[in-house]
Formats: C-alpha cells, sequence, structure tokens
C-alpha cells in the first residue's frame, strides 16, 4: 500500500520525485542577539524560539524577561517535553534522579510559585505564593552560573497538565539568558539547536492528520504506518505524507493551498508563541460559518452566557489582562507569568489547565449577552480542540480522540447546543481576532474606552476605533 501511494503521487505529480531534493534539513543558523530583542519588546508575553526536531512540544520554547524583588533583571525560560522527550532525558532510580550533566534533588508533591506584579506588561516577582497540591517537581540549582531550573516529570504524583514542563530561571538579561538557556536544553540531552524547516512541516502535516483522522482508527493505523517505514528517511516521510493528505482532501497538492503554511504565525505583534492553522477546511463553507458565528468568552465566571458579568467586574477584567500583556491564559500560563490561579485545581489533572475556554456563540448573542468576543477564525488554530458539549478541558484518555468535532457543519451545530466548548492550548490574545467587547450596559462600554484611551489606546490596535471594538448589549 505504502509503494502504492507513492507511484499514485508520481503519476498524479510528476514534480513529486523532484521535491524529495527540495526538503533538506538544513540548520538555520540561530541569532540569539536579535532574538534577545525580540524577548525584550515582548515583556511577559514572551517570545519563541523554535528548538529541537521532537522532544519539545511544538518546538516552543519561551523566554521572557523579568524583574526579581531586588529590581535585577532575570530571563525565564519555559517548555514542555513530549512524552519521548521525558523519556529520553530521565535517568537513575526515582530517588538518583538526573540528567546527563545536571542532577535534579527531589521535593515534595505540592508546588509553590511566586506570584508577579505587572506595569504595561513588565513583569515584577513578589514574595506572594501560589500553591498547587499533586504536582511532584524537582529542582536544580547553581548558584555559581546563575541558573535555577524545576522540572516536572510523569506519573501520578504529578498534575497531568503538568508533566514535562521545565522552567529555568538566569539571571541576566535577555541575551545572556538565551545562551544560557540553550546550553541548559544541551546539557539534559535534548537538541537545542534551531528546527528545521523540514521538522517543522513534518509536525504540521502530522497536526493537520490528527485532527483530521479523530474518530477514524483506520487512518489513524495509516498514518502510524507511513512514519514507520519510513523511519529513517525525513523527506521520504514528509513526501508520503503530502500525498496520503492531499488524496484525503481531494486536491492535487495540499502544499499548494492558500493557508498551508508550516512554519506558523507569531501571535500578536510577532511576540509569543507560533500558531499553525488548519489549510483544509473548504473556504467558502468556513466564510459562511465565521460570518454569523464568534468565540465566546465569558471573563468573570465559569458559566456558557454573561452570567456573573457586571461594568465593573468586566472593566477590571480588562485593565488587569492588558496591563499583563493583554492574554488570556491558561492556568499553566499563569505559572509561567506568576499569575493568579482562578480556575479549579482539578483542571490540571484532566489537561485541561493547559487551555483557555471558548463557546461558539451565533452573531445575535453578542447583542444579548456580555463578554469577549473573538473572531471564529481561531477555530482554525491546529491546538484548538471543540467538543459538542462540556468536557471541562479534558484531554486525557480517548476524549479527544472520541468526542472532537473537526467540520464546520459539527461548529454550526455545536453554537446551538449552549453547552458546547472550544479549548485553546495556553491563551489568547486581546490583540489577535477579538471582534468586540461587549459591556452590560452603554455607562460601562463609556467608561472603558475613557480608560484605554487614557492609556495610550486611542484606537484599537488593528486601527478599528474604540466605538467598533467596545459595545453595550442592545447597541445598534
Amino acid at each position: 500500500k505504502m509503494i502504492a501511494r507513492r507511484e499514485f503521487l508520481n503519476a498524479e505529480y510528476p514534480e513529486a520525485r523532484s521535491l524529495l531534493k527540495k526538503i533538506e534539513p538544513i540548520r538555520p543558523v540561530r541569532d540569539t542577539k536579535a532574538a534577545g530583542v525580540q524577548v525584550e519588546q515582548a515583556r511577559i508575553n514572551g517570545y519563541s524560539v523554535l528548538t529541537d526536531k521532537g522532544m519539545i512540544e511544538d518546538h516552543n520554547v519561551v523566554f521572557a524577561e523579568m524583574t526579581d524583588t531586588n529590581g535585577r533583571k532575570f530571563t525565564r525560560m519555559w517548555m514542555k517535553l513530549t512524552p519521548e522527550g521525558m523519556k529520553a532525558i530521565e535517568i537513575g532510580s526515582p530517588n538518583e534522579f538526573g540528567f546527563r550533566k545536571v542532577m535534579f534533588e527531589s521535593k515534595n508533591k505540592d508546588y509553590y510559585y511566586t506570584r508577579s506584579a505587572f506595569d504595561k506588561s513588565n513583569a515584577t516577582v513578589s514574595d506572594i505564593k501560589e500553591h498547587i497540591p499533586q504536582s511532584w517537581h524537582r529542582v536544580y540549582a547553581n548558584k555559581d552560573n546563575g541558573l535555577e531550573a524545576v522540572y516536572f516529570p510523569a506519573g501520578q504524583d504529578t498534575n497531568f497538565s503538568l508533566q514535562g514542563v521545565v522552567q529555568v530561571d538566569i539571571d541576566g538579561s535577555a541575551v545572556k539568558g538565551l545562551n544560557k538557556g540553550f546550553q541548559f536544553i544541551s546539557d539534559i540531552g535534548i537538541d537545542a539547536e534551531q528546527t528545521t524547516k523540514a521538522a517543522l512541516e513534518e509536525l504540521y502535516l502530522d497536526q493537520i492528520a490528527y485532527i483530521r483522522n479523530t474518530n477514524n482508527s483506520v487512518q489513524q493505523r495509516t498514518w502510524r504506518r507511513i512514519t514507520q517505514e519510513a523511519a529513517g528517511n525525513e523527506a521520504q516521510r514528509i513526501i508520503d505524507k503530502r500525498a496520503f493528505l492531499s488524496v484525503d482532501m481531494n486536491v492535487k497538492d495540499i502544499t499548494k493551498l492558500p493557508e498551508y503554511k508550516p512554519e506558523g504565525t507569531y501571535q500578536a505583534f510577532d511576540h509569543g508563541r507560533k500558531r499553525t492553522y488548519r489549510p483544509d477546511l473548504d473556504a467558502a463553507e468556513f466564510k459562511a460559518f465565521a460570518d454569523n458565528h464568534y468565540l465566546y468568552n465569558n471573563p468573570c465566571a465559569l458559566s456558557k452566557v454573561g452570567d456573573g458579568i457586571d461594568d465593573t467586574n468586566l472593566l477590571d477584567s480588562i485593565k488587569s489582562v492588558i496591563n499583563g500583556g493583554g492574554q488570556i491564559c491558561s492556568q499553566v500560563d499563569r505559572v509561567r507569568r506568576g499569575v493568579m490561579l482562578t480556575q479549579e485545581v482539578s483542571d490540571f489533572g484532566s489537561g485541561g489547565a493547559n487551555y483557555v475556554f471558548t463557546r461558539v456563540k451565533s452573531v445575535y448573542h453578542s447583542n444579548t449577552q456580555a463578554g469577549l468576543y473573538w473572531k471564529a477564525d481561531h477555530i482554525k488554530r491546529t491546538d484548538a480542540i471543540a467538543y459538542k458539549f462540556d468536557e471541562f478541558g479534558r484531554v486525557t484518555g480517548n476524549n479527544i480522540d472520541s468526542k472532537r468535532q473537526t467540520t464546520v457543519a459539527q461548529y454550526t451545530n455545536m453554537a446551538s447546543q449552549g453547552s458546547d466548548e472550544v479549548i485553546f492550548k495556553d491563551g489568547l490574545s486581546y490583540f489577535e481576532g477579538l471582534a468586540k467587547i461587549v459591556f452590560p450596559s452603554k455607562d460601562g462600554a463609556f467608561l472603558a474606552k475613557r480608560w484605554l484611551s487614557e492609556n495610550g489606546y486611542k484606537v484599537w490596535t488593528d486601527g478599528r476605533s474604540l466605538d467598533d471594538v467596545i459595545r453595550y448589549i442592545g447597541q445598534q
């Protein structure tokens, strides 16, 4: 069957064989000085430097510059290892745990992290502690090198959402932190070189297939076989995976689709993490959906509509989020930033703590319910998981395979359920595809626009007037 697929591709697309020569695992040269400037400009949102070929989740290694209680700058590096990455680096018994060149000390099962104070997206750590139970972790400190790391290994004593997380605090500014951070990655046994274009494309193809193959065990087995049969040939795997998806989507060449972008895009202002988007949804069908639906978030309560929102707490939420970088964050990203937790601690066990929650709502609802409304385009993100009913963000077990919604028709149907959910890894930015913020009253909208204007936002960051973004229930 594998040979048949290759012969089909060669017959259908004569240029396919020549593509092998174009897929070269050339290592790009990392410019740490330029990346350091991006880290400084990104403030607490951080800047992701794509690293490794499969041991780091989504290749994202995020660096952010922060300030300690004594006013000194330090750099926080954050990444999450894949199961393969965790398995690869861990050596020794549970009581003698370490990496290649780094020995971690044992710690208890409860984790305490330090909250930050924010000023225009700049973070200064405080003495206030936040507590996460059942979070077995290990600490490494090298005072001579100005470095302290925390690692959350896999196992029943560590909450699922934190398993694989590595946080490293490094004395000094961003450029110094980048160099020491990459050296640390290398020391624990992970490839610290910048990710190749070929590795990015294979991950992208895997993400698309994972979404499309939901609830299809035959397709899933075929995809695994493609990977296994060309295990030692990265270029051939990519060619085979392109071919499989092209046939599955009934298109001549998936790489020619307008939204096929394996390299991904950064978040707002080219900061934060890199995101990739599905290229496979029918353009006309999706436009009809997006023209009539938003993604809704209630920042003041966990209810499915605007319950619990008033003018005061919605404005307070907006002030807090914008001052802290402009992103609503997952619980795990709150740990990275030093933000107080707001959701149930149980979300750490279900995997939901890695995500932020939205619901699909019709355009009509934005005229009747207060809250935050994003454009529906975000649902194309490859990390977006849509459920027909409220699953509380659960991504463990077979929950994704058995319950994930993946088609435009399913997304449209979700809007009528009232208890659906669409979750996004790490966060959503106010400055990236936000359609509107709806206040309960005209007075509330007025106060929000006044505060924004007084704090430098004369127009929204995409050029729209504040009147177009800050709305109130019933406004025509």
